[in-house]
């Protein structure tokens, strides 16, 4: 029998939607410390490119869901009074995220807190009046650094104690990179040759409007020459060529455009599956190869700050989002941004890929990415979100409350 006025700690349950490939590798590292702490957490994993993720958190004997019905029926039920909170990546009103937006506001009515946590590149439209895309709907907003804060409460109005900077729980496993053992590693496992150098290709889900068979204006043999550029001049510097697709590119059975456009670059790659578990992971491979492709993805940032130079390729018209600035993130130094006609790609790109190949940044080139776009790479971003998940779920739920 327990003592009278002895206090018993009231659980709660951590509710984690994952419906986009980036959700769970942001996720996890958080996923993972909460679990450390002795604290509830459920998952809903939707979408059959995250079947492997869902099969993984399983195995670690979380207690997840490949459909709606747990978030809906048990998780969003008012009658069930206890404490939650609502962890989530990206809750746009964009199709793409509409998921998120939506639960979220299912939640906000039945008085459940609300956690986002940043997606991706916050970007803003051409005149950089005006921020695109995050609309998020999410009582607090995690950002990876002050630069973004600062954006949202200048460009989107929305109210600086919304906005908590915590750096992002994906680079959490950056201080633990060695990059002479991950070189090893990467040369090892993809059997190259130790004397030659290394261009790593990773493009955005973007690059196919998250529909690769309705790209308007661009038929299938046009995104065939846009990446075939890409691969000759690669073959001109001499470099293999790692070719990492996005993860929804295999649910979207586009992953064959690279063998195609390899083809007629007449240039061997290697495909790097992201869901193959033996291959080095992302960060061991950006910290090893010598430049990183991509197309406005977060692939190019994670590179820079892992140490390698990074360059992303647009040409006119080639997707929907072309009209997105990205300037603030090019320095011409470390990212470079390479835009030309399709025509032109090829040498324009040889020209970049030139001068970078052989350079390998320094202290000076990486803390100006470090200050403005990831806050601290001291691997404690994770626990500054569980920290802060915490504080959120006591704040509405302490006595008088909730």
């Amino acid at each position: 029998m327990k003592e009278k006025g002895s206090i018993q700690k009231t659980p709660f349950e951590i509710h984690v939607l994952i419906y986009t490939a980036t959700c769970y590798v942001i996720l996890k590292p958080i996923i993972e410390v909460l679990k450390k702490r002795g604290e509830l957490v459920t998952a809903t994993v939707l979408a059959d490119y995250n079947a492997e993720y869902l099969r993984e958190l399983r195995k670690e004997n979380f207690k997840c869901f490949n459909d709606l019905n747990y978030l809906n029926q048990i998780f969003l039920d008012h009658s069930r009074n206890y404490p939650r909170l609502l962890l989530l990546v990206a809750d746009h009103k964009e199709e793409a995220h509409k998921i998120g937006y939506t639960t979220v506001e299912k939640a906000r009515r039945i008085g459940i807190p609300s956690l986002s946590i940043q997606h991706g590149f916050i970007l803003t439209d051409p005149s950089q009046t005006h921020v695109v895309g995050y609309k998020f709907t999410a009582d607090k907003f995690a950002v990876w650094g002050e630069w973004y804060k600062k954006l949202l409460i200048e460009k989107s109005g929305f109210g600086p104690d919304r906005i908590i900077i915590t750096g992002n729980p994906q680079f959490d496993i950056f201080p633990t990179i060695n990059p002479r053992k991950s070189r090893e590693k990467v040369y090892s496992y993809f059997k190259i040759s130790p004397t030659k150098k290394i261009c790593l290709l990773a493009m955005a889900a973007s690059i196919y409007g998250n529909k690769p068979e309705l790209i308007r204006e661009w038929p299938h043999a046009k995104v065939i020459r846009f990446l075939s550029n890409i691969f000759k001049s690669v073959k001109d510097t001499g470099a293999e060529l790692i070719v990492r697709p996005h993860p929804a590119e295999y649910a979207w059975n586009s992953v064959g455009w690279y063998k195609e456009a390899a083809t007629e670059a007449q240039l061997p790659i290697i495909l790097n599956n992201p869901l193959d578990t033996k291959a080095p992971n992302l960060a061991e491979i950006l910290s090893s190869v010598n430049v990183t492709i991509t197309q406005q993805s977060t692939v190019g940032l994670q590179s820079v700050l892992l140490g390698t130079p990074a360059i992303s390729v647009t040409t006119p018209g080639f997707f929907e989002k072309q009209n997105f600035c990205m300037k603030p993130y090019f320095d011409n130094q470390a990212y470079y941004l390479v835009e030309a006609p399709l025509r032109k790609l090829h040498p324009s790109l040889t020209k970049v890929l030139k001068k970078l190949v052989n350079l390998k940044l320094n202290k000076n080139h990486i803390k100006p990415f470090i200050d403005k776009f990831a806050y601290r790479l001291d691997g404690k971003a994770s626990e500054r979100v569980a920290k802060l998940i915490n504080n959120m779920i006591r704040e509405k739920f302490s006595e008088g409350n909730g």
